[in-house]
């Protein structure tokens, strides 16, 4: 049987993954280090799946589907778990009503909406960001699909 998943570290679909330890290896590369922030993942995905309100009821790229058009697709778009970013978004209404302050229903604004599930550090420490400043993640990545790896604009 194999695992629709998509992995949080490599972004992409594990089309060889058969079972739970082959979405281990290929989303960690066996690196103990990882370990605890995959399950950490994993649990935290189990349990928005099975507490967002609504998040059965609906299926954003229905009417959104302009947003997964790319070769590569962020991982909780691929799996429609827009709640995830979008958490203050009432799906029910249409239009939809928005309960926080933040453009669009964001769960955090910024990079910090990012660095909610990539780790900073990582992220920063790379020469490629060395020079970045106060730009946002959103500035060359798009959040939900892209023609180019790592989802560069």
């Amino acid at each position: 049987m194999q695992i629709a998943i998509i992995c949080w570290f490599v972004e992409e679909p594990l089309a060889s993954a058969t079972k739970v330890t082959d979405v281990y290896y290929e989303c960690t590369g066996g690196n103990m280090k990882r370990l605890v922030l995959f399950i950490t993942l994993c649990t935290a995905t189990l349990i928005l799946l099975l507490s967002a309100p609504g998040a059965s009821a609906f299926n954003c790229t229905d009417c959104h589907a302009s947003l997964t058009e790319g070769t590569v697709v962020h991982a909780p778009v691929y799996n429609g778990w827009c709640y995830m970013c979008h958490d203050s978004v009432n799906a029910s209404d249409i239009p939809h009503t928005i309960d926080s302050k933040t453009k669009f229903g964001l769960t955090y604004e910024g990079s910090a909406l990012c660095f909610g599930c990539h780790e900073q550090a990582e992220v920063t420490g790379n020469p490629v960001h060395s020079s970045i400043g106060s730009m946002a993640c959103v500035d060359c990545h798009n959040p939900h699909a892209s023609d180019n790896a790592k989802l560069i604009r």
